[in-house]
């Protein structure tokens, strides 16, 4: 199983590439899967505070590859042999050498101007999200102290910047998923 590994910041268009790849019968897991499913195994709501709160229990010791590992557990579980296998949502370098360690992977970083990202947040208009443009950086510098979302798009095998219309920036993605296919 060859997997593709997407990271990017809130915003940037993560989630477009599983829309797209679902079209080609690729199946899609987010990072936060395992966590959720841990959490509802405990009992747990998940609200967005809630969320936070486990997932930093979960690497307080500095182990940032723990949920990495969670999901490789959730792929052994669940007989997951796709030919290809998309994981959105890494949020640290150390869950991208996790996944290295057990599979052929692709790393795609989505990265995209904060203006253009904040747009796309509000208009989600999720009660978690930021309101105002500062808000909205202030929470990404946080996360990014935290999780180390800038240092998971270093090692990055393939970049895309996706500042214009979703329309192109879906092209680029169809073409890697194509690409993927073919190999």
């Amino acid at each position: 199983m060859k997997l593709l590994c997407v990271t990017g910041k809130k915003g940037s268009g993560k989630s477009v590439i599983i829309g797209i790849a679902s079209r080609y019968g690729i199946k899609s897991l987010e990072m936060h899967d395992p966590v959720y499913d841990a959490m509802r195994k405990k009992g747990i709501p998940l609200t967005h505070e809630n969320i936070i709160r486990f997932a930093e229990g979960l690497r307080k010791n500095k182990d940032f590859g723990i949920v990495a590992r969670m999901m490789l557990k959730k792929i052994r579980n669940e007989k997951i042999k796709d030919k290809i296998l998309i994981i959105c949502g890494i949020r640290h370098p150390d869950e991208v050498m996790e996944f290295r360690k057990k599979y052929d992977c692709l790393f795609l970083a989505i990265d995209a101007d904060p203006k253009v990202r904040f747009r796309r947040i509000i208009s989600r208009a999720r009660n978690e999200d930021s309101r105002t443009l500062e808000q909205f950086m202030k929470k990404g510098q946080s996360e990014n102290k935290m999780l180390g979302i800038d240092q998971a798009m270093e090692p990055a095998d393939i970049t895309m910047t996706n500042n214009r219309n979703m329309r192109e920036f879906s092209e680029k993605l169809t073409n890697l998923i194509k690409f993927m296919v073919k190999k």
